[in-house]
């Protein structure tokens, strides 16, 4: 290659060129260099034309490197590693090599429905690293997030100030959780469900399942029998007395385990829906580790059919 040739070669596309070979998608090396997807489709045509090959075509899962792009791999992660560790000591994060503690701020029913999938993940693709999650809300939580002592927070809908960012993973919508025996049948009509004798589940954190407010912003009643801030017990209560209900996240039900004795029921009415996001404070938005992260989960959850996404 003549010294000319290299002269007009751009180091930013050689890491748009190793984000695209370590993610296999467009979207997913976007997210991982923070940038949008309409940056690295442009990369990655200046790319094909430098050296004169298609370089990653598309696939099921996104898009696969050609036979040219996998010979060139070693020396483009060669030359990336070399910059990084030559201009940046210690600000890559490599997820295959690393070992650290990954903390989230995540309460009981989001570390339910997250946890099994996430682990799942992180076994494969940082298998160094392991997980601590932490209950906090509030100015406690939007501190932890800035000094870093909690790297993302899983919640609904949350009021931080604009230093802290989000993003939507997916939207949480509930049926109705009744005795197999009942005589209550899907779709139960507003009548019928407010009719029922219910388990209410009142958290005492807002960001855990809110509900109930929207509930009675809609003029919903529900005939309250027991109240509680838990909700991992709603199965346990209802199979040993039919005449209760409870109302109770989609994921979540799919997610408790054995529903013998129980059904999920769906409503004539439309029972409120909430957005669940992670949550990062500005100063790590390009922390690659955070990048990185943020990524995955979004993956995580886009990936997966129990979730809606949409």
């Amino acid at each position: 290659m003549s010294h000319e040739r290299l002269r007009r070669l751009d180091l930013n596309l050689l890491f748009v060129f190793e984000a695209l070979l370590r993610t296999g998608g467009v979207t997913r090396a976007a997210e991982t260099l923070d940038v949008t997807q309409s940056a690295v489709s442009h990369a990655l045509s200046n790319l094909r034309n430098y050296f004169g090959d298609p370089l990653f075509v598309r696939s099921k899962d996104g898009v696969s490197p050609t036979q040219k792009a996998q010979m060139l791999a070693p020396a483009v992660f060669q030359i990336t590693a070399l910059s990084r560790d030559a201009l940046f000591p210690e600000a890559w994060f490599d997820p295959l090599t690393a070992e650290r503690v990954i903390t989230l701020c995540v309460n009981d029913l989001g570390e339910l429905t997250t946890m099994p999938l996430l682990i799942e993940r992180l076994r494969q693709a940082a298998p160094r690293c392991t997980l601590r999650t932490v209950q906090m809300i509030g100015s406690e939580l939007e501190v932890a997030l800035e000094n870093g002592t909690v790297d993302l927070a899983l919640a609904g809908p949350l009021k931080f100030s604009g230093d802290v960012l989000q993003q939507k993973l997916y939207t949480q919508n509930f049926v109705v959780l009744a005795n197999a025996s009942s005589a209550l049948k899907s779709p139960i009509s507003l009548e019928e469900f407010e009719a029922a004798e219910q388990v209410v589940v009142i958290p005492s954190r807002v960001d855990v399942m809110p509900l109930n407010p929207a509930l009675q912003d809609l003029g919903v009643v529900r005939k309250a029998y027991l109240t509680t801030p838990h909700t991992l017990v709603l199965p346990a209560i209802i199979r040993r007395n039919p005449s209760l209900i409870s109302v109770i996240p989609r994921i979540t039900s799919q997610t408790l385990g054995s529903l013998e004795g129980l059904q999920m029921l769906e409503t004539a009415f439309e029972l409120p829906s909430f957005p669940i996001a992670q949550f990062w404070h500005r100063r790590f938005a390009a922390d690659t580790f955070n990048v990185w992260l943020r990524a995955l989960m979004r993956d995580l959850f886009f990936k997966n059919q129990d979730f809606d996404v949409g």
